[in-house]
């Protein structure tokens, strides 16, 4: 557990993302697993933790919360976007098809999708 984290999800969470927008995400990754032990069904943690691990280029460790905030919210465009690119940039087009074909079926012109998908295509 994260020492001196507040107990309270929301405000845990909170004190993630201001360490994400100042770029410290060591940071905000002990904060967004501390909101994720408080909260685990709550999809915006899962979701926090994967963009901060993937500002780190650590797109291999952001797949899996990924996978867990769409578990708890399947249409949320952010982390069906967010996995395929962590895929795509993990060389793995296969795997970034589902994903991105799912934000597709839900708002089809949707452009970030569309490049990634591109970007596949030429691989």
């Amino acid at each position: 557990a994260l020492e001196g984290a507040p107990g309270d999800y929301w405000t845990t969470l909170g004190i993630g993302l201001t360490h994400a927008e100042r770029n410290e995400q060591d940071q905000a990754i002990e904060y967004f697993e501390a909101a994720v032990a408080t909260e685990p069904d709550e999809p915006e943690a899962y979701y926090q933790l994967a963009e901060a691990l993937v500002a780190q280029g650590r797109f291999d460790d952001a797949v899996f919360p990924y996978k867990q905030a769409l578990a708890l919210n399947p249409d949320w465009l952010e982390p069906l976007v967010g996995l395929g690119n962590a895929y795509l940039n993990l060389d793995d087009c296969q795997s970034a098809n589902m994903p991105l074909q799912r934000a597709l079926q839900l708002w089809p012109d949707h452009e970030e999708s569309l490049q990634v998908l591109r970007a596949c295509a030429v691989q």
